[in-house]
């Protein structure tokens, strides 16, 4: 059995073009959860290296030969459980569920895929997404926004500790 392994440092321009390949439609399935895996922080450091080099193809222009065969730990783009994982992570295992976010989505009967993440407590916030090519790109799309939301908000917060 694989170990899922959770991003610990996802970076927020990273994110936000994760996010924007989401939404688009050049990139599908494998390329698209590296995209995603590695703004996230997933990945050993020759399979980083490597997409930093030549992108989610992982190969050179004209060369058909992969430079390396990353799969992320994660099916990010083509499980429901994989696009799950993109959420944010409490900061410890017994955080209350203020510091916890939801998830879930699915396909109205006229075949248009939604999500919706939310969190609750202080600091609440509900996030939808009502345009997305599948259930699971809908679902990655709101665990994105999540994600940027909650780097955003740490980021506020630190700069407020460091001006106080």
């Amino acid at each position: 059995m694989i170990p899922i392994t959770y991003a610990t440092n996802p970076n927020l321009q990273a994110v936000k073009r994760a996010l924007a390949a989401v939404r688009g439609t050049e990139f599908k399935s494998l390329m698209l959860s590296r995209i995603v895996a590695y703004a996230l922080g997933d990945g050993d450091a020759t399979s980083r290296s490597v997409f930093e080099r030549f992108g989610p193809t992982m190969t050179e222009p004209g060369d058909k030969r992969q430079k390396s065969g990353w799969l992320p730990t994660v099916c990010y783009a083509e499980r429901l459980e994989g696009a799950s994982a993109a959420l944010p992570k409490p900061k410890t295992k017994d955080a209350p569920a203020s510091e916890r976010w939801a998830i879930m989505s699915g396909v109205r009967p006229d075949g248009r895929a939604f999500a919706k993440a939310w969190k609750e407590g202080a600091d609440a916030v509900t996030i939808n997404v009502t345009k997305a090519h599948n259930e699971v790109h809908a679902r990655l799309d709101a665990a994105l926004q999540a994600q940027i939301w909650e780097l955003e908000r740490r980021a506020a917060a630190q700069e407020a500790t460091c001006a106080a």
